[in-house]
Parts: structure tokens; sequence; C-alpha cells
């Protein structure tokens, strides 16, 4: 027989309780991995830039302008990427950079900012 390949989540012990947990909250209970290394996650935030117009932003902002809403002098729209790196990769900053420069945003019309989530 074969081994399996994925990792297996125990539950938190006392001895366990210091060690980093897997997506802590997100499970019911904690779960702590078997091995050493955790799975890196990270949050990507691409919106347009400053210069470049906004139309669907802009809209939001006309339809909150028209139900009343005061106060609101700008809309930005923008979209979120979760991107989880895999336990061994070994630069995980510099590749999550480049698959947001590369892949996720358009660098002429776009920016990006790039927040690590897990651990």
């Amino acid at each position: 027989m074969q081994a399996s390949s994925k990792k297996r989540l125990r539950p938190a012990t006392a001895e366990t309780e210091g060690q980093s947990t897997f997506r802590q909250g997100r499970l019911k209970g904690k779960y702590t991995h078997e091995t050493e290394s955790d799975p890196v996650e990270y949050e990507v935030l691409v919106q347009l830039k400053s210069e470049v117009l906004d139309p669907e932003g802009r809209a939001i902002q006309e339809v909150l302008k028209l139900q009343g809403v005061t106060g609101v002098t700008a809309v930005t729209v923008a979209k979120r990427y979760l991107v989880t790196l895999e336990a061994g990769c070994k630069n995980p900053d510099a590749t999550i950079q480049d698959v947001a420069a590369r892949y996720l945003a358009n660098p002429v019309a776009q920016v990006f900012q790039v927040k690590q989530l897990f651990p």
C-alpha cells in the first residue's frame, strides 16, 4: 500500500497548544499539522491606478447619491485574490510578488498590494 500524501490534521492538545495552527477560526476547534511547516496564505488586492477612470466605482457612487446616502466622496472597485503557497516554497514572498505582477494585475492600468495572512 502507498502512504497518503495528504497532511493529516489532529486536534490540538496541551502539548501542541503553542505551536502554529492551521487556519485557526475557519475550522471548528483548533487543529495542528503533523509537520512543522505550514502553507503560506496571501491576500492580493488589485485595483485601478488613481489616474485611470473607474466607471464601475463612479456608477456605485452615483447610485448611493440617488439613494440619499451622503458623505461618500469616492468609490473604488478592487479585486481580492486569496493565494495559498505550499509549505515547501523556497521564497514565498518573491513568488507571490511575481504571481501578482505577472498574472493578477495589468501593470498598465492597475496596482496591487500583497499581505500575508497565514502563518
